[in-house]
Formats: C-alpha cells, structure tokens, sequence
C-alpha cells in the first residue's frame, strides 16, 4: 500500500492517493487514509491508528483566481476578492505531496518571475519547474501564491522562510463554505468518510495486514526491535461507579439514566432542579 504522508497537527496522517474517491459532480475528491501516534500506555508503547479521510478539490487555485477575475462585481477589485477567497486556505502540490498555508497572493509576480536556488544561481520559476519536475507551466502571467514557513529547529527570533507557488499547481485541500452549505455535497462525501465502527475496525485491520505483507516495512520493524500484530490490541474496559448527584430537598441518586428518573415514589424532573 502505497501512502502519502501529510502532516495533521501533532500527529502523522497517511493517505492513499491511489484509491481516491472522486465526486466528479461536486469536484471533491476523497483520500482515505490514516492517522498514527505513538504513546507510553499502561503495559508499554502502544501504535495508535484512527482512520482518517482529506478531501480535496479537483480544480486548481488557478481556476478559482479565474473565477474571481470573471465574476467580481462591477467596482469591485478581482484581487481582493481572490485574497479574501484564499488566503488562510491550506493547499496540497500534487508534484511532492506537501502541504502549504496561503499568506498571501502576490500579484506583481509571476512565473517568469526569478529566485535564487540554493547553489546562488538566479533562474525563472518556469526553468525551475521544467528542469526540477519536468513539467511546463501553462499561463506566464498568473500570480504566485505566497507562503511563509519556520524549519521546526528555527529560534524564535529566526524570520520564516518565504516560498512562492504556482497557482496552476496547486489544490485546495477541504470543501468551501459554498460546499460545505449544500446538503448534497455533505450527504455524498459523508458517504465515503463516515464508517461505522466494525467498518473503522476492518480498515485499521487491514492496514496492520498490508504492513505485515510488506518486506520493506518488516525489514525497518525488524531492524527496530518492534512487532506490530496483525490485529489490534483488545482491552478491558473500565466501569466508574456512578457518582452520587444531591439535588434540593435532600433528594439524592447514584444513577442516572435521563433527565426523568422515580425518586421516592414519584416522577422527578432533573431540569427543575
């Protein structure tokens, strides 16, 4: 199983571009994957693994600044209405898999704009994508999108790194506010994302197999002292006593099962309490 994997907040998310669903009448696609820690639990070092889904959508930001310059209103400045539509979005490069959060759209700039590689040559961002990912850039004149990014073993007082991308290149990832309001598109994509409990189980399963089945991934394992079980890990579950709740009138009860419960011989109503 091959895996491509995206930084999610403190944990390490994994996911499988290959088996993507595409919703091609909503222009979302869907990756699942998975989501991993690892913790010091009771009884040692535990591999922690949720399932885990990115959508992302099939058109590009380039398309969306399109769309910006067609339907901004008349005295109304397209650039603006790109920057208020895109910046703080989190786009994915399909060319290396990475994740990047707009700062800002410079429109002064363009592909054939030039920046200094590491070695200190000057060359054009169109050069550098053709030579670098063989790929041609197809609109000279777009904009470039700005993103500004700290290495994790910067000093606080260290200024973040400014990195210029192409728009042509780059997906959003998640649905807009437009998406997001529109019962269809949440009724399709929940369809794909929301599992039930036996189906999460069957996932996660199936990713300790493939794990198992793969010489490269036992070899590293190996060469760590760690095994991974082919299935997860079953626990006992823990049952707390019921706390006991003191309500007016010195009624007391341990349990409790909804807001009516009988107290005394008669019908009592938690919320006038």
């Amino acid at each position: 199983m091959e895996m491509t994997p995206l930084q999610s907040g403190t944990d390490r998310a994994f996911f499988n571009a290959k088996a993507k669903a595409t919703l091609d009448q909503h222009g979302v696609e869907i990756w699942p994957g998975y989501v991993v820690s690892v913790d010091q639990m009771e009884g040692g070092v535990y591999l922690q693994c949720d399932t885990s889904n990115k959508v992302m959508r099939t058109r590009t930001v380039y398309d969306l600044v399109k769309d910006c310059y067609g339907g901004a209103k008349q005295g109304v400045d397209y650039q603006d209405v790109a920057k208020k539509e895109l910046i703080g979005c989190t786009v994915i490069t399909r060319y290396n898999n990475k994740t990047y959060k707009i700062n800002d759209i410079d429109f002064d700039a363009s592909p054939e704009s030039t920046f200094a590689t590491e070695s200190g040559v000057s060359t054009s961002f169109m050069d550098y994508y053709r030579r670098a990912y063989n790929m041609k850039i197809g609109d000279a004149k777009q904009p470039l999108l700005v993103s500004y990014r700290k290495s994790k073993k910067a000093s606080p007082d260290e200024e973040p790194v400014k990195l210029c991308l192409i728009p042509e290149l780059c997906f959003v990832c998640g649905m807009s506010e437009v998406q997001r309001k529109d019962f269809k598109v949440i009724r399709d994509v929940s369809e794909h994302t929301r599992h039930r409990p036996d189906k999460r189980q069957q996932l996660l399963n199936s990713l300790l197999k493939s794990i198992a089945e793969s010489k490269e991934a036992m070899k590293h394992l190996r060469g760590w002292g760690i095994v991974i079980p082919t299935r997860g890990v079953k626990l006992d579950g823990r049952v707390l006593q019921p706390a006991t709740l003191m309500f007016g009138g010195g009624h007391k009860v341990s349990e409790v099962f909804s807001k009516s419960k009988i107290i005394s011989g008669r019908l009592t109503n938690f919320s006038t309490y």
